[in-house]
């Protein structure tokens, strides 16, 4: 008797195991299937289904990005956000900006920490991601102070001396290539290097043009110099992760649109109007 009960408990057991098992099966199954459905997602519908499209950029560069304060909030504007809300609205969904040093976006874009990057990006074969349509055509400026205006006139003229640029940017290595030893100081924000140069610890930077034009609006002992720079004509773009065309087909609808309606004209006017410019420190 004994036998038999001890035959039964165990036949007992051994279905209760087995139903946990077709259970847990079940479970992994359909977790499975969860990620799968997920994986077939485009990029796109991803966007689509998580409701916003992450923005990351560095935020200190007016008239392409920069802080405002609007009815007593701190909040990033410029050019590249009001680009950034027209391509959210094209997906139907919210903008999330992330601010960032510039010199890590790219990476950052590669970890997949946003969707993409529009920070005044300079088009560039070597540096990472898929690179939209230009939106914006610039050249290069070489910054100076006005005292300067009659001794660096040429590239040779600034040979032995220090010039600066945003740390990460491709006027880094224009700086360093303009002149036979050119010391370039690489700094992360912008606004630093306008203070270096206005304390005399360097002797000009190289930057976009509309951008030191901007500058000349806060700072009238600075001047833009008559030295042009040879490939200094560079094109501005949205930065997506490499592959992800279907996102920039996106983007390039609506860089397409703005530039043909001449709302990007409209926009970049705005940004430079309403641009504040951090005061160099004392």
């Amino acid at each position: 008797m004994k036998k038999l009960l001890a035959l039964l408990l165990c036949l007992v057991m051994l279905i209760s195991f087995a139903a946990c098992a077709v259970e847990e099966g079940s479970s992994d199954e359909n977790d499975d299937a969860q990620n799968e459905e997920q994986t077939e997602l485009s990029s796109v519908e991803q966007i689509k289904q998580s409701g916003k499209l992450r923005l990351g950029t560095s935020a200190d560069y007016p008239p392409f990005e920069y802080h405002m304060d609007v009815d007593g909030q701190d909040t990033i504007v410029g050019f590249d956000i009001e680009m950034g809300k027209l391509i959210a609205e094209e997906l139907g969904v919210e903008l999330e900006i992330t601010d960032m040093a510039f010199d890590a976006l790219l990476i950052s874009l590669q970890q997949g920490k946003f969707d993409l990057v529009a920070a005044g990006v300079t088009y560039s074969p070597e540096r990472y991601g898929l690179f939209s349509d230009p939106y914006y055509v610039e050249g290069q400026a070489v910054l100076i102070r006005t005292e300067d205006l009659d001794t660096y006139t040429t590239a040779e003229s600034l040979s032995g001396c220090t010039v600066g640029a945003q740390k990460g940017t491709v006027q880094a290595e224009l700086a360093a290539n303009m002149a036979q030893d050119v010391t370039c100081l690489e700094l992360v924000k912008f606004p630093d290097l306008v203070t270096e140069l206005k304390q005399d610890k360097i002797e000009a930077i190289v930057v976009d043009y509309v951008v030191a034009e901007d500058y000349l609006t806060a700072h009238d002992d600075l001047a833009i110099s008559d030295i042009v720079l040879e490939d200094g004509q560079v094109n501005k773009c949205v930065v997506a992760q490499e592959g992800n065309q279907e996102l920039i087909d996106v983007v390039n609808s609506v860089i397409a649109q703005g530039l043909a309606d001449g709302s990007f004209d409209s926009l970049m006017q705005q940004a430079k109007e309403n641009a504040q410019y951090e005061k160099p420190k004392s």
